[in-house]
């Protein structure tokens, strides 16, 4: 038995068309874009998710029903969609249990939030990245511009005695940091 999340969007009639989104009056900040880029309560979830459909953030839908009006003869949307306990048949199971980014801001000698071309790993690589908020393209926060010099700060939040980071080695800055790096030089 696995839990399936409302998604209010029934498969067989949404296309990808996009026109559920652009009425929507909800305004919420992306989350896969790390609050870079603004998103609406029916949006894709991230550029490449297959099969291409839209999901509703219940959360913040007001189920003013523009969406639905847009969606038209598709009838590819349910605003009381529910949330729903589904079997499913595997033969292995992998337990992807994420992680926490460390919350940077509690490390405030580094200024991240004080100064807003000090942003974190997750944030580069969407910023980097081709979707993401800026096409692809190496730009400072505050105002747009290429910027002349980058410096990578490894172990933020690592090999940290204070209290406020963890005391060990994450095992996984050197790693990104040197992907971010070359990246940067490709640009």
């Amino acid at each position: 038995m696995a839990e399936a999340e409302a998604k209010g969007i029934v498969g067989g009639g949404c296309n990808g068309c996009g026109d559920c989104e652009a009425p929507c009056p909800v305004i919420k900040p992306n989350q896969f874009e790390v609050g870079m880029k603004p998103r609406k309560a029916i949006y894709i979830n991230h550029p490449q998710v297959v099969p291409l459909l839209y999901t509703i953030d219940f959360d913040s839908c007001i189920k003013c029903g523009l969406c639905v009006t847009a969606c038209g003869e598709k009838k590819a949307i349910d605003l009381e969609a529910k949330d729903e306990f589904v079997t499913v048949k595997v033969g292995t199971v992998v337990l992807a249990t994420g992680f926490d980014i460390f919350p940077i801001e509690k490390k405030e000698e580094w200024g991240y939030k004080r100064y807003e071309n000090v942003i974190t790993s997750l944030e580069f690589e969407r910023l980097i990245c081709a979707s993401g908020p800026t096409g692809g393209h190496l730009v400072r926060p505050s105002d747009g511009e290429t910027p002349k010099k980058v410096a990578f700060v490894l172990c933020a939040g690592s090999r940290d005695n204070t209290g406020v980071g963890k005391p060990y080695c994450s095992r996984f800055c050197c790693m990104y940091s040197l992907k971010h790096a070359h990246q940067i030089i490709e640009k």
